[in-house]
């Protein structure tokens, strides 16, 4: 029961980080703010999405470890620092782990070992690789942990 409710709301969170993040507005400069944005930034202010309280049956803190193929492009960066701001600000008791996988798989894997032995409650894959990420798929599946995958999907 715990995992699938885990599963849906961070399903729920990426789709909603996924959409924000593919928002497209053209402003002027001399525009002034709109109504509802910062105005030190004229950028729409950001509201927590109302989902189910993400907790286990003990009350613990849950960890998810989030494995980007990459930190050093735009899209991956703004997404692994957009998973851990939302978490941060919406689930006090959520831990993050996030991984940059360097662009190489063989990294990819290892750290997915090292998040498999920390026992993290879920994982988040950002794959770098169609086929050679797929493995990172195998050691969860073995060990229990669900999987989200983002972006890219493995074989």
């Amino acid at each position: 029961m715990k995992a699938k409710r885990l599963v849906a709301l961070l399903l729920t969170t990426v789709l909603v980080i996924g959409m924000t993040g593919c928002q497209v507005k053209e402003e002027s400069a001399s525009a002034a703010p709109e109504a509802g944005s910062s105005a030190a930034t004229g950028q729409p202010q950001s509201k927590p999405v109302e989902t189910a309280a993400l907790s286990n049956s003990t009350g613990d803190e849950i960890t998810i470890g989030v494995l980007m193929k990459t930190m050093s492009d735009t899209y991956s960066n703004k997404l692994g620092t957009a998973i851990e701001n939302y978490a941060a600000e919406t689930y006090p008791n959520v831990k993050i782990s996030l991984m940059d996988g360097q662009a190489d798989v063989a990294k990819q894997i290892s750290q997915a070992e090292d998040l498999i032995a920390k026992q993290v409650d879920i994982i988040i894959l950002n794959p770098q690789d169609a086929d050679g990420s797929s493995q990172v798929l195998d050691l969860c599946a073995a060990a229990n942990i669900p999987v989200i995958e983002v972006n890219n999907a493995t074989r």
